[in-house]
């Protein structure tokens, strides 16, 4: 693959020749087909879903179930009314909170670990004060991957959810879903993945992982903000109650009840985000369309290169050098993250500082934010030398002044 036909496929970089952009683990640059799509859809069609039989309406409620059928072939997924239309993982993942929140007791017991981003563990914090049920973390290895050893000892009967990340947006590690799965199985838990930094990276395949539940956001796959995805096993998307109820959804109504459609429709109540799910469905056709082994290989030449020429600064601590996707997370030693931020936006590097709505991981780490600079495949070895460039400029700025 030459990088500069990729690159050619991102206005951004084109509009932004200088930039070095080293955020998309928050969101990807997005690729030029996908703007395409929601442009044509608002400047050629405009029209509602699923609510008419007029040209303009078929034309666009066809390319809305053309994405449905475009994620299942993304995720493998076994059958098309497991894909559910959200605004993002947050939502997707709430949507199934919201659902058990009804169902568990203060009997049951909900597993989830320290390495999760704030969408997947926070809903389960309130289920957990609202229900009773017991809400327990499972152990980190010292570099805090995940103790999948530990976290297995700790299934058991009472144990009814089990909320992970299939892929750290701090730490970039991939967590080994399987015998986790597995066991949860076992004894009738249901495993929900965050795919949020997974989708992006590596291959997503739900009947042969045999996960309960998944969801991703179109925007950090070079899609639309405003759209994500739930999957769900069908026989468990008919149990969730819905988090919202209104139009589209309803197949009868009395004054005092209603039913439902059958899915996927009982749970994308009102107008849904046409123009984003539309646009995702070439960004996700692009990832399809690449050689995601070279993609892999590229990019983490990359994140090795920094880790490297990091490593050699002083006072520079890089807290994830063995990541298994291309995140590198670092602190410069008495120096605020956002001041290093600070520095590298100055010279057109964007990267993200804080705590990553991640704070159990800052916790770990003993640190109340980091730097983080994400890579994909539109990155090139400039981009890594400018970062260390700068990095070793602010920290001389701060330390040696």
């Amino acid at each position: 693959m030459n990088i500069k036909d990729l690159q050619a496929k991102f206005p951004a970089i084109l509009k932004y020749p200088k930039m070095s952009y080293l955020d998309s683990a928050a969101s990807s640059l997005k690729v030029q087909d996908a703007i395409d799509a929601v442009k044509h859809y608002y400047e050629d069609e405009g029209s509602n879903v699923g609510r008419g039989t007029y040209t303009m309406e078929m034309n666009a409620s066809a390319a809305y179930e053309a994405t449905r059928k475009e994620v299942q072939s993304f995720i493998h997924a076994a059958h098309e009314d497991e894909i559910i239309f959200t605004k993002g993982t947050t939502q997707s993942l709430n949507m199934i909170a919201y659902s058990y929140a009804h169902i568990l007791t203060k009997e049951d017991e909900i597993i989830t670990t320290e390495l999760e981003h704030h969408a997947s563990f926070l809903p389960w914090v309130r289920v957990s004060n609202e229900t009773g049920a017991t809400l327990i973390y499972a152990p980190l290895k010292e570099d805090l991957r995940i103790d999948v050893d530990g976290l297995i000892n700790k299934i058991h009967s009472k144990t009814k959810i089990i909320a992970i990340t299939m892929v750290s947006n701090v730490m970039g590690y991939v967590t080994p879903l399987q015998a986790i799965i597995k066991k949860a199985h076992e004894v009738g838990a249901i495993v929900i993945c965050d795919a949020a930094q997974a989708a992006p990276h590596i291959p997503i395949d739900v009947q042969r992982l045999d996960c309960d539940f998944l969801a991703f956001s179109g925007h950090k796959c070079f899609g639309p903000t405003g759209v994500g995805v739930l999957y769900g096993k069908r026989h468990l998307l008919q149990t969730l109650k819905p988090m919202e109820v209104g139009g589209g959804m309803v197949a009868e109504v009395t004054h005092t009840s209603f039913t439902t459609h059958e899915l996927p429709l009982a749970l994308e109540a009102g107008t849904p985000p046409i123009a984003q799910v539309i646009g995702l469905r070439p960004a996700l056709a692009f990832i399809k369309s690449l050689d995601q082994a070279w993609v892999h290989t590229y990019t983490m030449q990359l994140y090795d290169d920094a880790v490297k020429q990091l490593q050699s600064i002083k006072d520079v601590i890089v807290h994830n050098p063995t990541s298994d996707t291309p995140i590198v997370t670092f602190s410069v030693k008495g120096v605020h993250a956002h001041d290093i931020q600070s520095f590298l936006s100055e010279e057109d590097i964007a990267v993200r500082a804080g705590h990553h709505c991640a704070k159990l991981v800052g916790y770990k780490l003993g640190v109340n934010a980091t730097v983080r600079a994400s890579i994909h495949l539109y990155n090139e070895k400039k981009d890594i030398d400018a970062l260390v460039r700068v990095v070793k400029k602010a920290r001389d700025f701060f330390l040696e002044n």
